[in-house]
C-alpha cells in the first residue's frame, strides 16, 4: 500500500496586537487589530509521496481559554481580506502554503509581552 510522506514547516507564528483607537467617552480602546510580522503566519505543507499520491491538509486554529474573544482563519496570501480555506489539497511532488490570521480584541488592561493565543492544527489524509 502507498503511504503518505509529508513535512509540515512553522513559521514563528507571531502577530503584534494594536489596541485601536482610544474612546474618551467610553474609556476604552475599540477596533483592535492582529497584525503578522512578515510572513510569520504561514504554514507550508509538502508532499514528499514517492507514489501518485495526493494528500488534503485540513487547517484549523483553536483560541486558548483565556482569549476567547479572538478567532483564526486561514487563508493562501498572506492579506486578511482573501478568501477563507478550511483545506489545500496538495500533489506528488508540490507544497501549499496557508496564513494564519487573527481577528477579535484583547482587554487592553491585561494584554502580556508575550502569550500564547491559542493553537493551530494541521490534519494531514489521503486525497
Amino acid at each position: 500500500t502507498p503511504k503518505m510522506n509529508f513535512t509540515v514547516s512553522w513559521s514563528g507564528m507571531s502577530f503584534v496586537y494594536d489596541k485601536g483607537t482610544w474612546n474618551s467617552e467610553t474609556g476604552d480602546y475599540e477596533g483592535g487589530y492582529f497584525t503578522p510580522e512578515g510572513d510569520s503566519n504561514k504554514v507550508t505543507i509538502t508532499n514528499e509521496a514517492s507514489s501518485n499520491i495526493s494528500i488534503v491538509a485540513e487547517l484549523n486554529f483553536t483560541p486558548s481559554n483565556e482569549y476567547d474573544t479572538v478567532s483564526g482563519y486561514f487563508t493562501e496570501t498572506n492579506n486578511a481580506n482573501a478568501e477563507r480555506i478550511t483545506s489545500l489539497n496538495i500533489r506528488k511532488g508540490k507544497n501549499a502554503s496557508a496564513y494564519l490570521q487573527l481577528e477579535g480584541e484583547l482587554d487592553e488592561r491585561n494584554i502580556p509581552q508575550n502569550f500564547t493565543i491559542g493553537t493551530c492544527t494541521v490534519t494531514v489524509r489521503g486525497g
